[in-house]
């Protein structure tokens, strides 16, 4: 008699199981570093979105050729909405913040924090809803402060870095 062959190709149902175990276990590693470095990622670009308004004011600044005027105008951005700008008061939005940022190329209808897990004053107060950067002109510089929530204090991250990372004031 004639043996039958059975079909040895393919996996056993056992040998899958182990394959698909063994990648739960590198995903249940790997996926709680992989939510940091993108959490660090937001913050970098929150970090980058602060400092490039600050830098554009203070390019506006040195020109002597400008006119605009900045001075007591500020920018709120939030994690849930877009920037809203603040004129100084008398001052129009064609000769103000908002004139500046648009004629260096940043469009702020479309810019807001990409991270919502900035904290007020140090990395244990509460979570922040709107960062507040206001612009003053005093001694020949121009001064960027930058405020969390309505208060005082800088935003700070779980490191207690500045959102703002060195400085708050800047001068051109």
């Amino acid at each position: 008699m004639e043996k039958k062959r059975m079909n040895d190709k393919g996996f056993s149902l056992v040998e899958l199981i182990i394959v698909i175990a063994i990648m739960a276990i590198l995903i249940g590693l790997l996926a709680p570093q992989y939510l940091k470095f993108v959490e660090r990622s937001k913050k970098s670009a929150d970090r980058d979105t602060v400092d490039e308004i600050i830098r554009t004011v203070q390019m506006d600044y040195a020109d002597p050729e400008s006119t605009k005027n900045v001075d007591g105008a500020s920018i709120t951005l939030s994690p849930t909405s877009v920037a809203t700008i603040t004129e100084a008061s008398g001052v129009a939005t064609t000769d103000g913040l908002a004139a500046v940022l648009s004629g260096f190329g940043l469009n702020t209808s479309d810019m807001k924090l990409k991270s919502s897990k900035w904290h007020v004053g140090t990395s244990t107060g509460a979570n922040v809803t709107s960062v507040t950067i206001t612009f003053k002109y005093e001694n020949e510089t121009v001064t960027a402060t930058v405020t969390a929530n309505g208060t005082s204090n800088a935003p700070v991250d779980d490191n207690n870095t500045t959102i703002t990372g060195k400085s708050a004031t800047t001068t051109p």
